[in-house]
């Protein structure tokens, strides 16, 4: 548990040079939870289930005043730095940033809950895809999408998005 998983769908191509690999990255992250159960004594069926850096984000609820700190993006930051060998790079851009006028706590929040209402409050999305921090206004965002090129090996392939266009869950049978 806490190791490291990045997770690709794709395929191989015999070509001229062997054997190469047709993958595209859908997921880095951390392995959160690993269940095993047997079928009829005959199928073993292993599922690890994995969680991006929020899993360190979210465990403790923390009462701080953030002193001398007198932009969100400032803030966002600072939070982030807590986690700097669990992201691998943040993206923090915010449009027409005002300066703040009054003081910002986190008040018995997880780091986690913080960022996301320092997010609704800013108008801006927080999220991390691939490994990477996202906190950007809306006008920042930029998304290359997620494309799936199934080879003939699968029989069915579930997708499912959240409201964001966010990938939320693939299901794989072969």
């Amino acid at each position: 548990l806490g190791v490291d998983i990045e997770i690709s769908l794709g395929f191989f191509v015999e070509g001229l040079l062997g054997r190469t690999a047709e993958l595209k990255k859908v997921f880095v992250g951390y392995i959160c939870d690993i269940e095993v159960n047997v079928k009829e004594g005959k199928q073993v069926i292993l599922t690890v289930k994995g969680m991006d850096a929020k899993l360190w984000m979210m465990p403790s609820q923390i009462i701080e005043l953030k002193k001398g700190k007198t932009k969100i993006s400032d803030v966002v930051a600072d939070t982030v730095n807590n986690f700097i060998g669990k992201i691998k790079g943040k993206t923090i851009k915010i449009d027409g940033e005002p300066k703040l006028e009054r003081l910002i706590w986190q008040m018995n929040e997880s780091h986690y809950e913080f960022l996301c209402r320092l997010a609704e409050l800013s108008g801006c999305f927080f999220y991390i895809s691939l490994g990477k921090l996202y906190f950007t206004s809306v006008s920042e965002l930029q998304s290359d999408g997620v494309t799936l090129t199934p080879d003939i090996g699968i029989h069915e392939l579930n997708v499912t998005t959240s409201v964001w266009g966010q990938l939320k869950e693939v299901t794989h049978v072969s």
